[in-house]
């Protein structure tokens, strides 16, 4: 009996990794390079500039997202005041407006001086899947004002 079990588990995690393989390469067409770096179960981490603080971007498999998602983006975290899981939940939104995830629940400080900016401030990360088709990523939300500067950017190395 238990050699069965094993062999049928066997055959639905080859299953599922054969899905997950199909999946990739279905999609892979329509991704630009930059977005293709971010599938599968690499590390990958998040530059954070002055006057920012970085988080876990929460909810994304939650989100209905696409493939297509994944990558870069700059957008807007809104200070959620009526979330009845999370009173001071914050959203994260993309670029087009799309609701992407959630920054991790009981951020208190955070979520004050987003209301203090009249509730919403400049966010920016990425969405990145992984071999299991998972949706994860990382957030970072303007914390500080005073921090922010016109000459704070990514940090881009120039490789010779």
């Amino acid at each position: 009996m238990y050699v069965i079990l094993l062999i049928l588990f066997i055959i639905i995690i080859a299953d599922e990794v054969q899905k997950a393989k199909k999946f990739s390469k279905k999609y892979e067409d329509s991704l630009t390079d930059e977005q293709k770096y971010y599938i599968g179960d690499k590390c990958i981490s998040l530059y954070q500039r002055k006057g920012y603080s970085s988080f876990e971007l929460m909810g994304t498999n939650h989100r209905d997202l696409n493939i297509t998602d994944i990558g870069k983006f700059n957008g807007y975290a809104i200070a959620v005041t009526n979330n009845i899981y999370d009173e001071y939940a914050i959203a994260i939104y993309n670029d087009l407006g799309i609701l992407i995830g959630y920054a991790p629940r009981g951020n208190f400080k955070l979520h004050e001086y987003i209301l203090s900016e009249g509730g919403k401030v400049h966010a920016y990360g990425f969405i990145r899947i992984n071999n299991n088709r998972y949706f994860s990523g990382e957030v970072c939300i303007e914390s500080d004002k005073s921090l922010v500067t016109i000459k704070n950017k990514t940090n881009k190395r120039i490789v010779e």
